[in-house]
């Protein structure tokens, strides 16, 4: 039965003041900066093995920077995730957010929604080189692919917290989630 008979347009309020803020924490972190580094060393790495490869040498660099730049989103990814969580528990902003006149879902929801958002805006921006040395429909399916293996790992490290706000810590440190 559904308890809460407030418009869906101020649950959708609440919900995208939530993504406004999470989105503006990641712009204000060292996020962004942290990214252009991997990139950028992953991109020199993928020019030395173009460098060093006998035979097929471009396809070796892409296939190189593909998969480093996958690994080292997940890793970003799941590093600032988890580190947002951390920060929000040991400054008490997730018991000043349920204790708000606003349904948990939106809490919920709002967090999901704003790291898939930077998880894409990773994703886009990796599939920058990409997108100049190979086929375009290979690196939009390559771009999508990685932005839903980043909605992955989004999801469990964000997801306990709605059920119950000290699961997430205890689900991580016991291996559970």
């Amino acid at each position: 039965m559904n308890r809460d008979h407030r418009p869906t347009a101020l649950r959708l309020t609440h919900t995208s003041t939530i993504v406004r803020f999470t989105v503006l924490e990641a712009l204000r972190t060292r996020l962004p900066w942290l990214w252009l580094a991997a990139l950028a060393s992953i991109g020199a790495a993928s020019l030395f093995v173009n460098q060093i490869a006998i035979t097929e040498s471009e396809r070796l660099q892409w296939s190189f920077y593909a998969s480093g730049v996958r690994l080292a989103a997940v890793l970003t990814s799941a590093l600032y995730i988890t580190s947002s969580m951390l920060r929000e528990l040991s400054e008490k902003g997730l018991e000043v957010a349920l204790a708000l006149d606003m349904p948990r879902a939106s809490y919920v929801v709002g967090k999901l929604a704003a790291f898939v958002l930077v998880a894409g805006a990773m994703a886009m921006l990796a599939a920058v080189p990409l997108a100049l040395a190979r086929p375009l429909a290979a690196v939009g399916l390559w771009t999508v692919s990685l932005v839903c293996e980043l909605a992955i790992v989004a999801a469990p490290e964000d997801f306990p917290r709605g059920v119950d706000p000290r699961m997430g810590a205890y689900g991580n440190k016991r291996g559970i989630l």
